[in-house]
């Protein structure tokens, strides 16, 4: 995840930071083969990116990198997707599934704040960004082993990668030349574990 912005604002490189998700989900299965299933259904989900930090160059015109202030913000996303999941049984009680699934998110960047570093003389904005929901299209994809504990319940641990698009911070309140404050692509490598029921 990585943060751009015009007249001044530079994003410090946020990969590799820890990102969390939680999500429920439901829908209903097809048997296509006998080794083969295909489910379809919806999940909701919760994404926190965590703080975001970067640098505003103050004097980008004059001197770029004298009396910078440090900057930093909230992210996090919620999800609406429809979800499909094609699984293949190894045998009686262990598989390996692919899923896709693709839909909506409500990107949420908050709590815009700047500190002074030490040696700037420059000082924070009396008058921050504020916070914005963005509605953006999102996907994401996956791949995980699993075991069936019990008739009416599975455990499965995988990879998935989810993109939820971009998003933006208002502009501060009052202002006359409305800057504007972009996010990168908000999207995540994670390592999950589900809990299956049915």
């Amino acid at each position: 995840m990585t943060s751009s912005v015009v007249n001044g604002y530079k994003g410090i490189n946020n990969k590799g930071q820890q990102a969390y998700m939680f999500g429920l989900g439901g829908g209903y299965s097809f048997v296509l083969a006998p080794t083969w299933d295909l489910q379809l259904g919806l999940e909701a989900a919760y994404v926190n990116y965590n703080k975001s930090h970067g640098v505003v160059h103050p004097t980008i015109n004059i001197a770029p990198n004298i009396d910078t202030l440090n900057y930093s913000y909230n992210t996090k996303s919620y999800t609406l997707m429809g979800a499909s999941d094609l699984r293949w049984w190894v045998d009686q009680h262990s598989f390996v599934s692919g899923y896709a699934e693709a839909g909506i998110a409500w990107n949420m960047l908050s709590n815009y704040s700047e500190t002074m570093p030490a040696g700037s003389s420059m000082s924070p904005t009396t008058k921050p960004f504020l916070d914005r929901t963005t509605r953006r299209p999102a996907f994401s994809v996956g791949i995980a082993i699993g075991y069936q504990v019990h008739a009416h319940w599975a455990i499965e641990m995988g990879y998935r990668y989810i993109n939820t698009g971009n998003a933006n911070l208002k502009a501060p309140a009052g202002s006359i030349s409305q800057p504007n404050f972009a996010s990168g692509i908000l999207s995540a490598h994670m390592i999950y574990v589900n809990l299956l029921f049915g």
